[in-house]
């Protein structure tokens, strides 16, 4: 297997994600953003650039928490529920924001192709792997998502948006889970 040279698709998606910061404070300068993530399939060879806004994140945030809080309800109510119990609450995890780019205010705002990702997925030519180890094409999509986020963040890119405090940064390949990369404009105490 040859090593793949990820830098050509590190200054694209850095120059795309600078464009869709600036668009979106153009064209939404007026509504407070929480949350920039990337949501992407790599195998199909794309990332979209989500925005979420602080309203919208509040009333994601709160349907999910009422959906747990409501099943966590339930399994405790059957016989023998404390079976389940310590299961249930570890499971439910609160958070302000919305469990995926798919709940956003704005879950493709723009859409960045990268089409050598789905040649490279269909050669099925990944390095031998353990199974704890990740996916070579994720794993690399991933460390990608976070070199170009440290650089918009060096850049200052993010002072074009007025931004909720806390501000998250993270990715979700498509459908899955949500993950917080970055947070900055920490509220002070």
């Amino acid at each position: 297997m040859n090593e793949r040279d990820w830098s050509a698709d590190e200054d694209r998606l850095f120059e795309e994600t600078v464009r869709a910061i600036e668009r979106f404070a153009r064209d939404r300068g007026d509504e407070r953003c929480s949350f920039l993530a990337f949501d992407s399939d790599p195998e199909r060879g794309h990332v979209m650039l989500a925005f979420d806004t602080v309203e919208n994140a509040l009333r994601a945030a709160r349907v999910r928490y009422e959906r747990e809080l409501e099943a966590q309800r339930q399994a405790s109510a059957r016989d023998r529920g404390w079976q389940t119990a310590v299961y249930h609450a570890r499971r439910a995890r609160p958070a302000l924001h919305a469990p995926n780019t798919g709940d956003f205010a704005y879950p493709d705002f723009a859409t960045v192709r990268f089409p050598d990702w789905e040649q490279w997925a269909a050669l099925d030519d990944d390095p031998a792997r353990e199974p704890w180890q990740d996916d070579y094409l994720e794993g690399n999509v991933v460390l990608l998502f976070g070199r170009s986020i440290d650089r918009v963040l060096a850049a200052g890119v993010l002072d074009c948006l007025s931004r909720a405090a806390p501000f998250r940064i993270g990715f979700n390949f498509h459908d899955g889970d949500l993950c917080v990369l970055r947070i900055t404009d920490w509220p002070e105490p």
